[in-house]
């Protein structure tokens, strides 16, 4: 999901130069604490040392700082009234903070179903070949 996207797109060695996430949870300490701690522990590691670990959001990014490598850009997108919103919007303002080019677009259309995700979908589309011209059909960079 989301996650998992963000967390490969803002590791150091990534190849990605862009990563995107959809209404998804960012704040892994959150995510382990809804899960049975053993789970959480085998899928994170130690849930008590994940406010400092490379399973934490906030770290990855933080460790782009130390590195000499181009940044990836970074598009979130939540709807109004998901329970995420929140999440999204502080890590969107922190990676802001940082110097990673982002992007944040509030959904207001009134699905919360597979069509919220498609909607989404296209406007991450449309973000992406207009931000990355050379991803259009016929384009180049």
């Amino acid at each position: 999901g989301g996650f998992g996207a963000l967390k490969s797109g803002l590791s150091a060695s990534s190849p990605f130069s862009v990563a995107a996430s959809f209404s998804s949870p960012i704040d892994v300490i959150g995510i382990a604490n809804r899960l049975d701690k053993n789970k959480a522990d085998d899928i994170f590691g130690p849930v008590e040392e994940l406010s400092n670990s490379n399973e934490n959001l906030y770290v990855v990014a933080e460790n782009l700082r130390n590195v000499n490598i181009p940044h990836p850009e970074i598009y979130l997108s939540c709807h109004a009234e998901n329970g995420y919103r929140s999440e999204n919007e502080s890590f969107y303002s922190y990676l802001t903070n940082l110097g990673v080019k982002s992007t944040f677009e509030k959904i207001n259309n009134q699905h919360t179903d597979w069509k919220h995700w498609d909607y989404s979908l296209e406007k991450f589309i449309l973000w992406l070949t207009t931000t990355k011209p050379s991803l259009q059909r016929g384009g180049n960079e």
